[in-house]
């Protein structure tokens, strides 16, 4: 009976790699683990695995000898994750949620619809990528046992364009894709520019943001190449560059005279429809008048674009000294 009570054994547990082994009361252990110089007698054992059913077992450790419990194989705590999209045939690519360290291993990627049966349980963020249309993320919970789901939708949105008048012609980087009013479906979500343009008009500039599953209506009125702007409107007023003065002999002239010229400076520069506004004879009009026609000017401008404006162009006559 004294020999008993003193008698050791050792007691080894190799398998899984990197298992927590526990004995008895005694402190656990790394498999593969030996432990030595313990009492003889039944011990119950228990091995455990991150993400791994634990096992217990009883081992009974024997006099002078050594108990190998053996190969074991943990039974690994497994979630299912259903992937589809719309449309199918969309890449994806599944990664464990709020990881500061993903494996390369980690990552499962493929095209919906997908089966993944053999995850382990926690939380993953499941990345749709279809080609032209912005990354979407869904996050998604997987749980021991069970089956989770996930379905990346690609909504489009619509546009709707209409301007007055209608009939403009629709460009879209460079691309016509029709005359308003236009209605563009199956349009990719996101910032969106097109321009209208109509023989006699300006050409604009439209824009918004499409919204998945919404409809963008963008109107627009366009302005008339031929109307005339006011002056107080403009953001620069014209500037005259070329300034021709009446051919007026100085012998006609024995006072001060002033003679105003109304005229137009279209979007080119040019003078136009010009009449006199007030002049003290009308043969000193018609040189002035002819002499405002030839004038050039750095157009006004609204917006930065070049308008039509009228203007008023003094010529103030003095006589010979």
């Amino acid at each position: 009976a004294a020999r008993l009570a003193n008698a050791r054994g050792t007691l080894v547990v190799q398998e899984p790699a990197g298992a927590s082994v526990t004995v008895g009361s005694l402190p656990p252990r790394t498999a593969p683990a030996t432990f030595e110089d313990i009492k003889i007698g039944r011990y119950p054992v228990t091995v455990a695995l991150l993400n791994h059913e634990p096992m217990k077992l009883e081992l009974e450790v024997r006099e002078n000898a050594t108990t190998d419990a053996g190969p074991l194989k943990l039974e690994r705590l497994v979630g299912t994750l259903v992937i589809k999209s719309e449309p199918s045939g969309v890449s994806y690519r599944v990664r464990p949620a709020n990881a500061l360290f993903v494996a390369p291993g980690s990552n499962r990627t493929g095209r919906t619809p997908a089966t993944l049966p053999d995850l382990t349980p926690g939380e993953y963020v499941i990345s749709f990528l279809r080609e032209g249309w912005p990354a979407h993320d869904e996050t998604v919970t997987v749980g021991r046992d069970a089956t989770a789901h996930t379905n990346g939708a690609f909504l489009s949105g619509i546009v709707k364009l209409t301007s007055d008048p209608l009939g403009a012609s629709v460009t879209r980087e460079g691309t016509i894709l029709g005359v308003t009013p236009l209605t563009l479906s199956e349009q990719i979500p996101g910032d969106a520019s097109y321009e209208l343009s109509l023989p006699g008009y300006d050409t604009e500039t439209i824009s918004g943001k499409i919204q998945p599953g919404q409809v963008l209506a963008l109107n627009r009125t366009l302005e008339s190449e031929d109307r005339i702007a006011r002056l107080s409107d403009t953001d620069e007023r014209p500037v005259p560059i070329l300034m021709p003065q009446p051919e007026v002999s100085t012998r006609r002239i024995v006072e001060p005279l002033r003679v105003d010229i109304q005229l137009v400076v279209d979007r080119y520069g040019n003078a136009r429809d010009l009449l006199i506004a007030q002049s003290p004879d009308a043969e000193l009009g018609k040189l002035c008048l002819a002499a405002a026609a030839k004038w050039k000017f750095k157009p006004a401008t609204i917006n930065g674009k070049p308008v039509n404006v009228r203007v008023a162009v003094p010529f103030n006559l003095m006589p010979a000294s």
